[in-house]
């Protein structure tokens, strides 16, 4: 991800931050004694550097999805935002994974990006036809704004988003900071969502934390997480999202969507890892197992 992005991190302030008193009021009212759940992937399984490292050494491209399917619960699925695929290629994705695997679906560009956004229904009618064939797989839909994409458009936004009726979550993912900054003081859209059951991304990047807000309409979160590739600081970032969210299960958050991001993709797997194991004593959820690292000779490692 080149939103965002930064080579020096000295005087960047990683920290997370306070919770909102209005997303601990949507939290609090959820119902409660509800089981917990947590994904953790990547964005992408077309990865042949992985083969005979995360994974096994005779992969063929063909298996990509399958391999990365049994070393992940979910994914980050951003093919979808460049073309909107069909039948066929969709129904196979579903053949190949885990019935529990679960893919968080971006939404195509000619919809999100478009000049006339909300006065075109059909061609979201055609991505959610064939995204819908994923049923049970579907984790969340995301739509992804630009950078444009301001305040000013709430009330067309509003009027959209009123008409929809999905059967999964759907997720916005803001970039202008006009509208946190309206998140401040009003509530209003917040409560929209929240009255639909609709939620918002959180993008946590060194270089816009405007976008790394704490506003949580719903009982589902989306994080994307961009690597700053120094463990150092990648990984006391991750134990500060492992305490965060472990804070919003105790309130009432019910399903996290965590998806990493780094322009070193063999370093994915290793942040998965850190994650999962170190959250896996802690969160009152299920637990994960640990992706494993591939030896040439096909023996399974762990890294930590």
């Amino acid at each position: 991800m080149e939103f965002g992005r930064i080579e020096q991190f000295d005087e960047i302030d990683f920290n997370l931050g306070s919770t909102p008193n209005i997303s601990l009021h949507f939290l609090e009212n959820l119902e409660k004694n509800q089981t917990k759940s947590l994904y953790v992937g990547g964005t992408g399984w077309t990865m042949p550097e992985w083969v005979g490292s995360w994974y096994p050494s005779n992969t063929k491209p063909k298996d990509f999805l399958k391999a990365y399917s049994q070393q992940f619960n979910s994914i980050e699925c951003n093919v979808t935002f460049y073309q909107i695929p069909n039948f066929q290629t969709v129904n196979k994705w579903k053949s190949v994974v885990p019935a529990d695997f679960k893919f968080c679906i971006k939404v195509f560009q000619g919809i999100s990006r478009a000049d006339d956004f909300g006065e075109s229904e059909a061609l979201f009618d055609q991505f959610i036809s064939t995204i819908s064939h994923l049923e049970s797989q579907i984790g969340v839909i995301f739509i992804q704004f630009p950078n444009k994409f301001s305040i000013k458009n709430q009330l067309k936004l509003m009027k959209w988003l009123d008409q929809l009726n999905l059967n999964f979550p759907l997720l916005l993912e803001f970039r202008h900071t006009s509208w946190f900054q309206q998140f401040e003081n009003n509530p209003d859209f917040l409560n929209f969502l929240n009255q639909r059951k609709m939620g918002l991304v959180i993008t946590d990047v060194a270089g816009r934390r405007d976008v790394l807000h704490q506003y949580i309409p719903n009982d589902t979160i989306m994080v994307r997480f961009v690597a700053t590739n120094q463990p150092q600081i990648d990984f006391k970032r991750l134990d500060d999202w492992i305490d965060k969210i472990n804070h919003w299960y105790s309130v009432g958050l019910l399903n996290v969507y965590f998806f990493m991001h780094s322009f070193d993709s063999n370093f994915v797997p290793v942040l998965v890892q850190y994650m999962i194991e170190h959250s896996n004593s802690k969160w009152i959820t299920n637990k994960l197992t640990l992706p494993t690292f591939f030896e040439n000779d096909g023996k399974q490692l762990s890294l930590f």
